[in-house]
């Protein structure tokens, strides 16, 4: 029985350090600004008869007016509109509907042709946000 409370007992200290590691380790520096801001949502539509500067800047003034978006620029070169929006408020499809108004031809442009150059993480990019914000909600600064 000495035996099993012993154990028991190192186990819980064991435990309550390594919380209190990860509690002195999550505090060690201040919260980053992006961790104390809502976050947003990015759209990026193409749309196909943009083609003069004045219809991208009537667009931009449309858009941004619309409540809940954050920021947006439309490019006539390339056709392409980008979006930041808060997805409380606002949903993809719901821009997507605000420039089909204007526009006849939007669609979702594809990226899949762009090969990253150079080495790539092992570590999957959602790994390290969930450690990062399980490190924010044990930071009490």
């Amino acid at each position: 029985m000495h035996i099993v409370r012993t154990t028991a007992k190192g186990i819980g200290w064991s435990l309550l350090l390594s919380f209190l590691a990860l509690v002195i380790w999550a505090n060690w520096e201040e919260k980053p600004l992006h961790a104390k801001v809502k976050p947003i949502s990015m759209a990026i539509f193409n749309a196909g008869d943009l083609e003069t500067t004045a219809a991208a800047t009537e667009l931009d003034q449309r858009l941004e007016q619309l409540p809940g978006v954050t920021a947006c620029t439309a490019n006539p070169e390339s056709r392409l509109v980008a979006v930041t929006y808060d997805p409380d408020q606002l949903t993809e499809a719901d821009l997507k509907r605000h420039i089909q108004q204007r526009f006849k031809h939007v669609a979702k442009p594809s990226f899949e042709s762009v090969e990253p150059s150079g080495p790539q993480c092992p570590i999957p990019a959602e790994y390290i946000q969930k450690l990062e914000q399980f490190k924010y909600a044990l930071n009490f600064r």
